[in-house]
Formats: structure tokens, C-alpha cells, sequence
């Protein structure tokens, strides 16, 4: 009769002995995989690329003395370095400061030098402005210059632009973005479409 009474006593610390072991591999499992979902991020305490700071998806707008916005710029992701530096992937910009329509530019990278406002585009650079009259200005380059207090975007790279009725080719642009006067200044080409 007393075995009986002494197994009959242990069954219960039994059950929960068993209860707190599987609380337990369910919790190291739950922390086991929060491990392996989290471990492409960064780790606690790093930034990309020794960066400052970050920004991932920023959007930065700018304006004028007037509070007219001159432009509106999306971002993949913006590094901010200690030195004043920034940069930017993949930079989507839409520049307001023409009086019909407005510019797109876009590039894989940018890049602010430290105390400037000019915003330097690298890599497969487009810069493009769809006309009221369905006609469209596509302009391709390998590197730009933005300078929104001038209205300008530069290069002295080559360039190659499609205008409604003829293609202009040639090395380096300035392109006044508030008259949409582009001139070629090097080697410049001008095919004559039909």
C-alpha cells in the first residue's frame, strides 16, 4: 500500500516536469529560428559600409526661397558618413523646376560631396521629360551632375539623347532643366528622325 501511495505522489511532479521540458524546446525553437530568419540583417551595433547612419526608402524634398518644390527624391537606401558624405542607391528623382511638366532622372548610384548641393549621378543615368504634345526627351548617360539651385544637369561623359524629331549624340551636356535648353558640347551628332 505505501508503494502505491509513493508512486501516486510522484505522478503529478511528473506531469510537470514533462510540461516545463516541452516549454522549453518550444522556446529554444521559436528562438532558434528568429536566429536563422534575422541573420542576412546587420549585426547589432554595424551600419553598411562603416557608414554614420543610414536611411532605408528616405524621401528628401527640396524648395525654393519661394517654397515652390524643386524636387522630390526616392531612394533605395542613403549612407551618411561622418565626413559629410552621402550616398545614395538607386536615387529616383523628379525635378519640378521646369515651367511645363517636370524632369525624371534616375540611376543606380549617387553620391553628395560633403557641403555641397550639387548630387552627382552614377551608372546608367536617364533623365527623361514626356512633352504635353505625347512627344518625350530621353537622355542616356553614364554620369550627371545635379545642380538644383541652377537648374542645371550636367556631364562630361558621353551622351546620348532622343528628342521628338531627331537623336543628339555626343561627349558631355548641360541641360538647363527650367528651359529644357540641352546642348552637346564635344563631338556632338544630330540624326534626324522621321
Amino acid at each position: 500500500m505505501a508503494d502505491r501511495r509513493a508512486r501516486g505522489d510522484v505522478k503529478p511532479y511528473l506531469n510537470i516536469a514533462l510540461l516545463v521540458i516541452g516549454c522549453l524546446g518550444v522556446a529554444a525553437t521559436l528562438y532558434g529560428t528568429r536566429e536563422f530568419v534575422n541573420s542576412d540583417r546587420q549585426p547589432p551595433g554595424s551600419t553598411p559600409e562603416n557608414s554614420q547612419y543610414y536611411l532605408t526608402q528616405p524621401v528628401t524634398y527640396k524648395f525654393d526661397k519661394k517654397g515652390q518644390r524643386v524636387y522630390k527624391l526616392i531612394a533605395k537606401r542613403s549612407l551618411y558618413f561622418q565626413s559629410g558624405v552621402i550616398q545614395i542607391q538607386q536615387p529616383n528623382m523628379r525635378y519640378a523646376g521646369a515651367k511645363k511638366g517636370q524632369w525624371h532622372l534616375t540611376a543606380k548610384r549617387g553620391f553628395v560631396p560633403a557641403a555641397h548641393q550639387r548630387i552627382r549621378l552614377n551608372d546608367q543615368v536617364e533623365v527623361v521629360k514626356h512633352q504635353a504634345d505625347g512627344g518625350k526627351t530621353h537622355i542616356k548617360t553614364d554620369q550627371a551632375w545635379v545642380n538644383p539651385d541652377q537648374h542645371l544637369v550636367t556631364s562630361s561623359h558621353y551622351v546620348r539623347a532622343d528628342l521628338p524629331t531627331h537623336r543628339l549624340t555626343g561627349m558631355g551636356m548641360r541641360l538647363n532643366t527650367q528651359t529644357d535648353h540641352l546642348k552637346v558640347k564635344n563631338d556632338a551628332n544630330v540624326t534626324y528622325q522621321q
